[in-house]
């Protein structure tokens, strides 16, 4: 998979700024189609972000295609900017009506109709039909945000977005695939108290009880308890930094665990003496898995001395 993604050749292209044309977008999805399919042969990918950057991605395995592709935009650019240049001359001389105010799509700038219009429920900002379903399809963010300049309020969940679904199982598709980086979203608060489970490929999510004296937890998914502070299966009695070198070091790890036994034997053997055994009898005859067994335990035992 890493062989693979080094082999990929990637053109990122702005397509915001002064020195790009505000009619720029709309003019990608007519020339190249609404998911830009047309732009490069099929070994080209385009992935494009409405968000602040306003980015056009391009990546391929083949350079030559993606350098092709790259240019194709800039072709288009440049003439959408001289398109552009001659319109704003034009509207300088023609006058005003007053009272009249211009709708434009916040996406690609172009007059929004009522016809094929969509208004947000919570800013009322007009959006092209088409351009509003690009951004609910290329946005991955949650909560979406109005990609007005200035504007940045959400959309309204059921209006804006779940009640354009045609049909209940689209709805529930388009519920489904804003739920994981919703909840994402609240599991990154500085305030939330869940954290991802740090287990390959499970879903589960720890509680994460700030204030506890033992900071561990356990997935309900996948049964593991984690420590809570370095993301790695459970350790107490060892600090994070302990528990990291034993990972990386064997032969350090396997002196530890040589110590923590004999500490455990150690406390077997003085609950055996409280209870007038001799103190060679743990050693000579019992198995380490009893004296493992007497120290945990011992906590009863001492209490009874």
């Amino acid at each position: 998979y890493l062989s693979e993604r080094e082999a990929l050749s990637l053109r990122e292209l702005s397509l915001a700024g002064a020195h790009r044309p505000r009619s720029l977008i709309r003019r990608l999805l007519k020339t190249f189609g609404r998911d830009l399919s047309k732009l490069g042969d099929e070994s080209v990918t385009a992935e494009l972000d409405l968000g602040d950057s306003r980015t056009l991605t391009l990546f391929g395995v083949n350079a030559d295609a993606v350098a092709a592709a790259a240019e194709a935009v800039e072709r288009l650019a440049e003439e959408e900017a001289a398109a552009a240049a001659a319109a704003a001359a034009l509207n300088a001389t023609t006058v005003a009506v007053p009272g009249t105010v211009k709708l434009e799509c916040p996406v690609c700038f172009a007059p929004a109709g009522t016809e094929a219009a969509t208004t947000l429920a919570l800013c009322g900002h007009v959006y092209c039909t088409d351009c509003l379903d690009l951004q609910l399809a290329s946005t991955t963010d949650v909560p979406l945000l109005c990609a007005a300049e200035g504007c940045g309020r959400p959309f309204h969940v059921a209006q804006d977005i779940l009640d354009r679904a045609p049909s209940p199982a689209e709805r529930e598709q388009l519920m489904r695939r804003l739920l994981g980086p919703a909840l994402k979203s609240h599991v990154n608060l500085p305030a939330s108290c869940l954290q991802f489970c740090p287990a390959p490929d499970c879903p589960g999510l720890l509680r994460d009880f700030k204030e506890a004296a033992v900071r561990e937890s356990r997935c309900k998914v996948c049964r593991g308890t984690f420590c809570l502070d370095c993301q790695y299966f459970s350790h107490v009695g060892l600090t994070c930094e302990t528990a990291k070198e034993i990972r990386a070091n064997p032969d350090y790890g396997l002196q530890v665990c040589s110590d923590w036994l004999q500490q455990l034997l150690l406390v077997a053997c003085l609950a055996f003496e409280a209870f007038r055994v001799v103190h060679r009898v743990c050693f000579d005859r019992l198995t380490l898995l009893q004296a493992l067994r007497w120290a945990d335990t011992k906590t009863e035992f001492m209490t009874k001395l």
